[in-house]
């Protein structure tokens, strides 16, 4: 097969026209763009760059024994735990993420921790800390008006920080906003068909996002698409590179996200006490589409998603949401 690369400067536009039936759908993608707030947006490399190291600077490691770190519930607040690590001042408040890596240094089951009362959860926590073996682990806090323990691993864990990342990808990607071949996608229009890479970079277009938790990264070079055949039209049959980038730490974000809309789906499905049946009264959707949604053999739209969440009357992030996560 012979590729061509083409020339966007062919029109006034510098837009072309791509077929969106062909190719592969990218889920993650949608579903970072889908779900991001917007002070989780960034309209640069070197803005987002400059977030995730103020981030590191406010970081630090220490490697502390596990049975000398103490277990707290607040009276205050009964569904919140904290932890005095050894020579600490102030209690630190476990992420989602932490508290899982901690319970698994005990051998204890975070998921059923998770749905306990905050003191019960804290007793049995305490008591794996103090009756298993003693380990030394490595701790990862980050002050950012809460202190928040961000990571629990073992004391020889090396870590590279989002930053240094983040610094690796604008060696060849620049800031990400087309002064080099890499840059955040443009727009497709989807009434004509036609892709115009070149368009101002916003919060409801940028593909950089990072959290107190995570970064991630879509760029493409969409300058130079690709003519790989011909359309049955006659028009070029057109492709474009792009790749992601997510930080190792992040794989509980790397479910297939059809499976995880539909257990998401299922569960609150069944949280709420409602039939497949019940839900097909109230969105319009089949019972047999349901049932495939639910053992994740469905890709829904955007647009779907709006319903099935109208239908449970729950917010649509909540089918995105990894397990354990809070909308």
């Amino acid at each position: 097969m012979t590729n061509e690369v083409l020339d966007t400067h062919r029109d006034a536009s510098g837009g072309y026209k791509v077929d969106v039936s062909r190719g592969e759908r990218i889920g993650r993608v949608s579903s970072e763009w889908f779900s991001r707030p917007g002070d989780e947006r960034y309209l640069s490399l070197s803005e987002l760059g400059l977030a995730v190291r103020q981030r590191a600077e406010r970081s630090r490691t220490q490697v502390v024994e596990s049975a000398l770190i103490q277990v707290e519930a607040s009276r205050e607040d009964p569904e919140r735990l904290s932890l005095i690590l050894p020579g600490a001042d102030v209690p630190v408040a476990p992420t989602h993420w932490s508290f899982g890596q901690l319970a698994s240094q005990v051998g204890a089951p975070a998921a059923y921790l998770r749905q306990l009362p905050a003191a019960l959860a804290g007793i049995n926590l305490q008591y794996g800390l103090t009756s298993h073996r003693t380990e030394q682990i490595k701790s990862l806090v980050t002050d950012n008006g809460r202190v928040e323990l961000r990571a629990v691993t073992g004391p020889d864990y090396g870590r590279i920080y989002d930053h240094e990342l983040v610094e690796a990808v604008q060696r060849i990607a620049g800031n990400g906003t087309g002064d080099t071949r890499w840059k955040v996608p443009g727009v497709l229009d989807w009434s004509t068909g036609i892709y115009n890479p070149r368009v101002d970079i916003t919060k409801d277009t940028t593909t950089l996002y990072a959290s107190d938790r995570d970064v991630f990264l879509f760029l493409v070079d969409d300058l130079n698409p690709i003519r790989a055949g011909t359309l049955p039209d006659g028009s070029p049959d057109l492709y474009f590179r792009g790749y992601t980038y997510a930080p190792p730490y992040a794989n509980h974000w790397r479910m297939d996200m059809r499976k995880l809309v539909g257990q998401n789906f299922a569960r609150l499905r069944q949280e709420r006490g409602l039939t497949q049946e019940e839900v097909e009264a109230r969105s319009g959707f089949s019972q047999q589409y349901l049932s495939n949604l639910e053992r994740g053999k469905r890709n829904p739209t955007i647009i779907t998603l709006y319903e099935l969440a109208q239908a449970l009357e729950v917010s649509h992030v909540e089918l995105l949401l990894p397990p354990g996560e809070e909308a």
